[in-house]
């Protein structure tokens, strides 16, 4: 596991995700996916546990590709950025 995509995804992607704002039909499958996890194997559980761990993983290293595009196009004038 590579630490550092875990560090971005809980200091920069994690906090950013207001879950209230996120559409009902998250809201409803996370419901879902609670009352099915509670019937899981200990197995399964943890497997579905370290599937949801790479996820992190992968979203982590998203929103850290996406902040450095748009750095990038911020510093070369391709797009307006307001600064307070």
């Amino acid at each position: 596991m590579n630490e550092f995509y875990e560090w971005l995804y809980e200091r920069y992607a994690e906090p950013g995700m207001d879950e209230a704002l996120l559409d009902p039909a998250h809201h409803t499958m996370k419901k879902a996916w609670l009352d099915a996890e509670k019937k899981l194997s200990p197995g399964d559980c943890l497997a579905a546990e370290d599937y949801i761990g790479s996820l992190k993983l992968n979203w982590g290293a998203l929103a850290f590709d996406r902040g450095v595009k748009v750095g990038f196009m911020l510093c070369a004038g391709l797009v307006e950025g307001r600064r307070e």
